[in-house]
Formats: C-alpha cells, structure tokens, sequence
C-alpha cells in the first residue's frame, strides 16, 4: 500500500506560563519537512505543576506517520488524564480538599443513585464533602478509561469500616463535568460456590 500525504493535526505538549491561550507560529518555525500551518486551539488539564497546554498543529504527514501519531497522541492525552486521577485520589485520601476538587468544571454535576442526590457546581460539590463528619480513606485498586470517560474502583473507608465504590467519571475539555458514584458494603461468601472460588 502506498502511503499517501493527508492533512493532520499533531498534538504538541508544551508547558506554559498562559495555559488555554493558542498562538499562531509561523511555518518557518515548523522545522524539518513538514512546516506547521497553525495553531487550532489549546486544552489545559489541570492539577500538574505548571499548567501544560496541548497544541493541535496541522501539517502534512504520510499516512502511516499519522497513524502512528495519532496512537501516541492518544496514548499521550491518557497518561496525562491518568496523572490528573491519580493526583485527585491522593488529596482525596490526604483530606486535601483544595486540590482534590482542582479536576472539576465549575458547573460540574455529581450523582449518588442510590441516594438520589444529584449535587451541582464545584462548590457545592467540595463543601458535601468537607461538612462529612467521618474520617475518610482512599484506596484506590485500579484507573480504567480513555478519551473523556474514565472509572476508578476504589475502596473508601468511612470511620475504619470499608465500603467498595466506583467513580465514573465524564470530561469535557481536560476536566470533570460529569461523576457517579456508586458505593457497597462487603458481605460473606456464599457457600453454594465454595467449590468455584480461586
């Protein structure tokens, strides 16, 4: 198969002292073969040092140069989502919770089903948490998702006693503007499947 010049857009990680403000650059700063035609826009993911912005820049690729591009691009925008979720679990567990809500749109939407709460904005969000009398622990057991849609499992435990949870997690834009949350308690093995269990 011949690989064949097409349009793309290629991410570029820069740390910045403006994150979120896009810039022009001229193609003669583009550099090697493929000369950058512009800057298309930036996203800022919040709570990692410095604030960082992703710069989507077009330029002509071969086929195959972009597809491998693009998986890294991917991969790229994961880890830092990953690095975000991380850097939110262990305020969570350190009570730290200026920085645990750092990951949160303003208007963002947090969901209990089971106790049919539905609570709005980032404010609102943080101060449920803080007015919690118990005392909260985090641990996390694994980080699954890609693109805008991530899940935790996590055990949190409330005042010593565990209670198993998963977080579902939606962004928009670098940051969380949707969570669900489910939670539940550890029971007994049933002894109908002894025999089956590892």
């Amino acid at each position: 198969m011949v690989a064949t010049n097409v349009s793309h857009w290629r991410l570029c990680d820069d740390a910045v002292s403006n994150a979120g403000v896009a810039s022009m650059i001229p193609a003669s700063q583009g550099g090697g073969t493929n000369p950058t035609i512009g800057c298309s826009r930036s996203t800022v993911v919040a709570g990692q040092g410095a604030p960082r912005a992703y710069r989507w820049q077009q330029s002509m690729l071969p086929l195959r140069e972009m597809m491998a591009a693009s998986r890294w691009e991917i991969e790229m925008d994961d880890r830092t989502v990953r690095t975000a979720l991380q850097r939110h679990w262990d305020a969570s567990d350190a009570g730290d919770f200026k920085v645990e809500h750092e990951i949160y749109c303003e208007d963002a939407v947090l969901v209990y089903p089971q106790s049919g709460e539905r609570i709005r904005g980032r404010r609102n969000i943080q101060e449920s948490r803080f007015v919690q009398p118990n005392k909260k622990r985090f641990t996390v057991r694994r980080i699954i998702g890609s693109g805008d849609l991530w899940v935790t499992e996590f055990v949190l435990t409330y005042d010593g006693i565990p209670s198993y949870a998963v977080s579902i997690m939606e962004f928009r834009e670098g940051l969380v503007a949707n969570e669900t949350q489910y939670f539940a308690d550890r029971f007994d093995p049933a002894p109908s499947r002894a025999h089956l269990v590892e």
